[in-house]
Formats: structure tokens, sequence, C-alpha cells
């Protein structure tokens, strides 16, 4: 899984996490350009510039119990959340 510098620098000076689900109102396409998520996203308070990849929708996780739940599997799998759980 590869990381973003720029973002992992944004959460580290915000001591916490960024959460964002997919940028496209729920039913709608998923967005493919910074025009569409702005159109989409009309209250969007900002975005980040870099390198944008367009992929399927996010990977949510309920974290609300001891074991965690895959609500929506996106680009990031189970097993993949599992092995950094497991790896700390």
């Amino acid at each position: 899984m590869a990381t973003s510098e720029p973002l992992e620098k944004l959460i580290l000076a915000l001591g916490s996490p960024v959460f964002m689900t997919s940028a496209n109102q729920s039913g709608e396409p998923i967005c493919t350009n910074l025009d569409e998520i702005e159109k989409m996203c009309p209250d969007l308070d900002g975005m980040m510039e870099g390198k944008v990849i367009f992929s399927k929708g996010s990977t949510i996780i309920d974290c609300s119990a001891e074991e965690i739940k895959i609500l929506r599997e996106g680009p990031i799998s189970e097993e993949q959340i599992n092995k950094i759980i497991n790896d700390k």
C-alpha cells in the first residue's frame, strides 16, 4: 500500500486522523477528476493538491467495537487492514 508523504505530514501536523469517504454523493457515480469533486461537493472546505488516484469507493470500517467490521470494501482489503493491526 503506497502512502502519500504530503498527507502523512498533514496528519502529523494536525495530530489527528483525516476522515473522508468517496468524493461523490450516495448513489451517484464516482468522481473522476477534481472539477467533478468540486461540482458534487459544493460545501467542501478545501482540497489538497498532489497526485490524485481515482479508483473504486473507499474502504469503510466500523471501529466502534473491539472487532473491526468492514462496511464497504474498497481498494484496501480486510486482509491488509488486519495485517497492519496485527503488526502493531
